[in-house]
Formats: C-alpha cells, structure tokens, sequence
C-alpha cells in the first residue's frame, strides 16, 4: 500500500471531484484551460510503504505433541528399535492393529510398590496377571504393543520401565498428545508373578498399582498352598482376596504345642472359592470366613475343628458332608455334629468331639452358587 501525502483525502467511488457538483451528475466536467502563469509550489510529496511480514512452513501430516509423562514419573529405561521383536504384519486381524512387536521387563520385588500407568487418549488394552510355580525374586512382564500405522512404535510410543521412588518400579505406557485414530495403540501386558523367592520365602508385595485407563484387567485364578504356623502368645492371621478370580487353597495349621489360635478369610466375587485344612492342632481355635458371589463356595475341614458352622446362599441349599472319622486324639470318642435348618438357604449348626461346642467358628456364604462344607 502506497500513501501520497499524509493529508490526502480518500475519495469514495462515484464521487463528484468538482467542488460544488452534486455526485451523480451527468455534466461533462469542464475543459482545461491553461492560465499561462507559473505552476505554483506545491508541498513535498512523502511516501509512506507499509509492509506486513509472512513466513511459512510446511505442516506436518500429524501435529504429534508430546508424552504425557507426569512430572513425577522418571522413565528408567525404554526398549530401542532393536530391542522390540517384531511380528509379521496380520492383515485378517480381528483387531484394527495389523502390526505388532513385543517386548519384556523384570520388576524386583524388593521394591515396595509395583505399579502400571497409561498416558494418551489413543492408548488402551488389556492387563493380565498370572502366577508361577517358579521360584524367583523378581515379577516378570511382557507386553506386545499392537498399531495400525507402522512408524508409530518408534515414533509416537513409549513403553518403559518407570520409576516413581526408590522403592516404587512399574511399567508406563504412553502416547504422543493430539493423536489421531490411526495413531493410536492397543497393548497386552501380563504379569507373571512367582510362587516365592528363591529363598522359598511367601510371595509378599506391599503395593500393588493400576493407573490405566480404557484397559480391562483380568486377574487370573489364585492358588495357594500354605501353612500357618502360632504359638501361645499371639493370634495367627491369614487373609486372600481377589474379585472377578478363582480362590483355591491348602491351609496347614501348625503349632508346637496343643491349641493354637488362627483367623482365616478367604474373599472373592465372581469366582469360586476352595479352602482346605489338611492338618490343625487339637484343641485350636479356627475362626474362618470364606465368601463370595454367583460362585460356588467349598470348605473343607480337619477332624480336629470343634466349633460353629454357618452356611448361607440364595437359590440353592446349603450342602453339609460329613465324612466317617476316628478320634485325632485318639481317645475313642464320638463325634457330635447338630444341625438346624432355616428356610431352603441357611443352615446353622456345630461340631464337636468333648460334647460340649468347642470355640471356632467357620461361616461359608456366596449367592446364586451352591455353597458346600465337608466335616
């Protein structure tokens, strides 16, 4: 844009430029006629040139944004190109992810917390989690990272070992911020927890964390073999528990004297549970609790349990067995059992080999499921 002179007047279109002319007016203007004297000065003429700078630059195909790692979260190490193992490209997939690699990590579980993140909206899949029968001081997981665009793994995902603390280890999942569809990613991660150390120590895990979104987590069944040792002065306390899983277990109670005093539970929801006392001392007191939902229930106890038994569920009876069995003390006594039924779902009773009821209690609940106790 030019500018002559800074006080010129713009003139609109249509406009008559002779002073005193109405606009509009269809009059020829005027012939020129030179006066024949000397052009007067005029005022010096200044020329003004705005000028507007513009830059450009090619926009890439997908604006790829960042990884939401949180502020708190240290990435300890994640897999390079070489350290992904590929799979051959699966057209006929019933997923949308034609390609997929994998890759594996070792948690210490000398750590107090194990914990799984996911950050991205196109990061989503599925968590397993499995035992072992290995013996081993470490939780082992493997996941395989399926994707629809091939340059997306090395590109617009992180999957790494992470850090939150020094005594806090997992595994982050992470994808790029403004991430299309076709960017994004679906992962299977299982983890694979041993039986015990290599000490033969009980599986402990102080913490265990999920933070993943549009995942689904399937628990796998938890089996357990155990004993529970006490002596005279404290109260021995086990507790399993576990939703939408299987719950089957070996309770040896042990003491090195007679008596002993135990407190068992055993929990889940959806999924059966099987609790079995293979030994107990004489004269211990077990009080246990094994419940669950729309799953059977099954306990099983030593002939050494004196005390009440309480089994409950709906749209079932409960189911009492009672197997033939000599005296654990070896006296010769008989055993008394009573049993009160009340309606079709509850049944109340006790057990005992001295005549009078002895201390424990066991309870047996689930709904929907038969629930069954074998004395």
């Amino acid at each position: 844009m030019i500018i002559i002179n800074e006080n010129a007047n713009l003139i609109s279109k249509g406009a008559n430029t002779i002073p005193g002319r109405q606009g509009g007016s269809s009059e020829p203007p005027p012939s020129y006629q030179a006066t024949g004297g000397p052009i007067p000065p005029q005022p010096p003429t200044e020329i003004y040139v705005v000028r507007q700078d513009l830059s450009y630059r090619k926009s890439p195909g997908v604006w790829k944004g960042e990884f939401p790692v949180p502020t708190n979260i240290a990435l300890s190490h994640c897999p390079s190109n070489e350290e992904w193992t590929p799979s051959p490209p699966d057209y006929t997939s019933d997923y949308r992810y034609p390609y997929a690699s994998s890759a594996s990590f070792e948690l210490p579980l000398s750590h107090k917390t194990l914990f799984f993140m996911s950050r991205g909206s196109q990061t989503g899949g599925i968590l397993n989690m499995v035992t072992s029968r290995e013996k081993s001081d470490v939780a082992k997981v493997h996941v395989t990272v399926k994707y629809h665009n091939k340059y997306v793994r090395d590109e617009g995902v992180k999957v790494c070992l992470i850090k939150r603390s020094e005594d806090e280890i997992g595994v982050g999942f992470f994808t790029r911020q403004w991430y299309g569809p076709d960017h994004g990613i679906y992962y299977e991660a299982t983890v694979v927890l041993p039986e015990s150390g290599k000490l033969d120590r009980p599986l402990h895990i102080e913490n265990f964390e999920t933070d993943v979104p549009n995942t689904v987590h399937k628990i796998g069944a938890l089996r357990v073999d155990v004993g529970v040792h006490n002596d005279q002065k404290y109260v021995s306390d086990l507790v399993m528990r576990t939703s939408n899983g299987k719950i089957d277990s070996r309770v040896s109670l042990t003491s090195p004297y007679e008596g002993g005093r135990y407190l068992v539970t055993a929990a889940s929801s959806n999924g059966p549970v099987t609790v079995r006392f293979p030994t107990s001392p004489l004269d211990s007191v077990l009080k246990l609790s094994a419940s669950t939902s729309n799953s059977p229930a099954f306990v099983s106890l030593d002939p050494a349990y004196e005390g009440s038994l309480a089994l409950s569920t709906s749209n079932f009876s409960p189911l009492l067995q009672r197997r033939n069995t000599k005296d654990p003390a070896g006296k010769g006594r008989t055993r008394h059992i009573k049993v009160n039924s009340y309606g079709r779902s509850v049944l109340k009773g006790s057990v005992s080999w001295s005549g009078w009821d002895g201390s424990g209690t066991v309870e047996v609940n689930s709904s929907n499921s038969p629930v069954t106790l074998e004395i």
